[in-house]
C-alpha cells in the first residue's frame, strides 16, 4: 500500500477527502447533532480510490466513549468482509482524542487524516477537553502524531502546501462555518 504524506498528497486526493467529509460525514453528523450527539465524525477509506468504506459519527448520548472515530470504527468492524485496517485510510473530522488515536493504533491503522486541529476544537466549537485532557492525564500538550503504530496527518497543513491551495483552504473554511452552525449541546 502507498502511504501519503502531506509533501506526497496530491491536490485531487486533499479534495476527495474534503468530498468525503462534505458529502458522506457531515450529513450523518447534521443527523446525529439532532439526537443530541456531538460533531465529530470519521470515515475508513479505500486506500486507492478514497472512497469510504464506512462513516459514523458521535453517539456520546448512547454512550461516552462512542466518539466519532469510535462509532466508525465499531461500524468498520461489523462489516463481515472488511479489509484490514492497516490496508486502509482513517479520515477524521478533528483531530482524535487521546482515547481515539490509541483505538486507532490498536485496530492497526497505518495513515490517518484529520481536519481541525486540537486548538481549533477548543477555540472554534468551544471544546477544550482533548487538551485538557493530555496535559491532565499525560502530562503533555500534544500527541506524538508519527510514532510506531501510525502516522497521523493535518489536511490543512496538507492543503498549505499544495499547489491548489486557495480552493482547498476556501473549502476547508466552508466546512468549518457549516460544523461551527451545527446546534451542539454541551
Amino acid at each position: 500500500m502507498k502511504f501519503r504524506t502531506p509533501e506526497t498528497i496530491t491536490a485531487e486526493e486533499l479534495h476527495k477527502m474534503l468530498d468525503v467529509i462534505e458529502h458522506r460525514i457531515l450529513p450523518l453528523t447534521e443527523d446525529f447533532v439532532r439526537k443530541g450527539h456531538n460533531l465529530f465524525g470519521g470515515a475508513v477509506l479505500d486506500p486507492v480510490s478514497l472512497d469510504p468504506i464506512v462513516v459514523g459519527s458521535n453517539r456520546r448520548s448512547d454512550n461516552p466513549v462512542f466518539h466519532g472515530e469510535v462509532e466508525t470504527l465499531l461500524r468498520f468492524y461489523e462489516q463481515k468482509d472488511r479489509p484490514k485496517a492497516e490496508e486502509t485510510v482513517f479520515l477524521a473530522t478533528h483531530e482524535p482524542c487521546c482515547m481515539c488515536f490509541s483505538a486507532l493504533a490498536w485496530c492497526g491503522f497505518k495513515e490517518a487524516w484529520y481536519l481541525f486541529d486540537y486548538t481549533e476544537t477548543d477555540k472554534d466549537f468551544n471544546m477544550p477537553d482533548d487538551l485538557i485532557m493530555l496535559k491532565e492525564l499525560f502530562g503533555s500538550q500534544d500527541i506524538r502524531r508519527r510514532n510506531s503504530y501510525l502516522n497521523l496527518y493535518s489536511i490543512k497543513e496538507a492543503a498549505k502546501q499544495s499547489e491548489d491551495a486557495e480552493r482547498l483552504m476556501a473549502r476547508i473554511e466552508s466546512l468549518k462555518e457549516k460544523y461551527k452552525a451545527l446546534p451542539v449541546v454541551l
